[in-house]
């Protein structure tokens, strides 16, 4: 969900209707997410704490959406970065803002040197740790652009070889080789994320024929996908070693984005609801939380079960809450403005 991602890019593109569709399911899933009690919580239930998990392809399918329409083939000359920092970092510094001042009417003290080392590494409302790896890829970006074409495949190769060991090396003797043992950066390490980012680069120098088959034989790829994607899910609740049942964990992000992408790939018409939210990403992300923590606050969740009602109810007014603060911000300020300031 960089500025590209997350509609904060250029004001004219060509339309994906696989990047829309993956944008505006992974930011509903997000809020799905936010809504779902953390797992850590003793008070989550065991559906939570499941569904929590089967949940995670969102933020890759950002990160692989920014690959795609950042990619550039190499000698095309690589855009500016300080315009895609900008339409980044303005947007979530007037965030951060505001969650400072909302922890703040919480009850939460906060130092000068506290809130200068969460808005560097992302950490308002502890859920903006995307932006950090966002603004890193964003720098990235140039050097990806001069590399030539064998370079990115080896690149990516590595990067997806680095995160299979990560995921095969949880809860093993060899996790604290690979991981930095504060969950903290690991949240915000390129061997946790990077590799999505890269995927989509390549998939875009090569989008022609992938996606000319895939609109082809649609049916056949997108049921394959779909069996990939369930046999990931039930593997995951056999009896199997926890080497198998991260790698199967990892497996099922890519099998998820793919089975979007190839029932949406090619698509003549995008709903414009799925337009309006893949435009509004990142606004949305930066700003529900706005409007899901005191929901939370005023309407909780059973403790040790989930409430469908309760979660639907969370869901739908804070997509509405922070759907108008968008529609307002774009109507007051201006479609340019409202962009470079919320994301909008």
């Amino acid at each position: 969900m960089s500025a590209a991602a997350a509609g904060a890019g250029p004001e004219v593109r060509d339309r994906y209707a696989e990047v829309d569709w993956i944008k505006a399911v992974g930011i509903v899933t997000v809020v799905v997410i936010h809504a779902l009690r953390p797992t850590w919580s003793p008070h989550a239930s065991d559906f939570e704490t499941w569904l929590t998990h089967q949940l995670r392809f969102a933020v890759p399918g950002f990160l692989f959406c920014t690959g795609f329409l950042q990619a550039r083939a190499s000698g095309a000359g690589a855009a500016p970065i300080g315009p895609q920092l900008r339409r980044l970092l303005v947007p979530y510094l007037v965030a951060s803002i505001g969650a400072f001042a909302y922890e703040a009417s919480q009850g939460q003290s906060l130092d000068v040197e506290e809130v200068a080392i969460d808005l560097l590494t992302g950490s308002a409302f502890l859920h903006y740790y995307y932006v950090f790896v966002a603004a890193m890829l964003v720098i990235v970006t140039p050097i990806a652009t001069r590399a030539s074409h064998r370079t990115l495949v080896v690149w990516t190769g590595l990067l997806l070889l680095a995160q299979a060991l990560w995921y095969a090396s949880t809860y093993s003797e060899w996790e604290s080789l690979l991981k930095p043992a504060d969950q903290f950066w690991r949240l915000r390490s390129p061997v946790f994320w990077w590799s999505y980012f890269f995927v989509g680069w390549m998939v875009r120098l090569h989008a022609a024929p992938i996606r000319s088959f895939a609109t082809r034989w649609r049916v056949p790829v997108s049921i394959g996908l779909g069996v990939l994607l369930v046999g990931t899910v039930a593997g995951r609740l056999l009896p199997i070693g926890m080497v198998p049942f991260f790698l199967l964990a990892w497996l099922q992000t890519f099998a998820c984005l793919a089975w979007i992408a190839s029932l949406t790939v090619g698509r003549a018409r995008v709903p414009a609801v799925v337009v309006w939210l893949s435009e509004a990403t990142y606004a949305i992300y930066l700003f529900h939380l706005f409007f899901l923590l005191p929901l939370q606050a005023v309407w909780p969740q059973p403790s040790g079960r989930l409430d469908p009602l309760v979660l639907a109810g969370q869901l739908a007014l804070s997509l509405i809450g922070v759907g108008a603060l968008v529609a307002l911000a774009r109507r007051v300020l201006g479609r340019p403005r409202a962009r470079l300031l919320l994301g909008a």
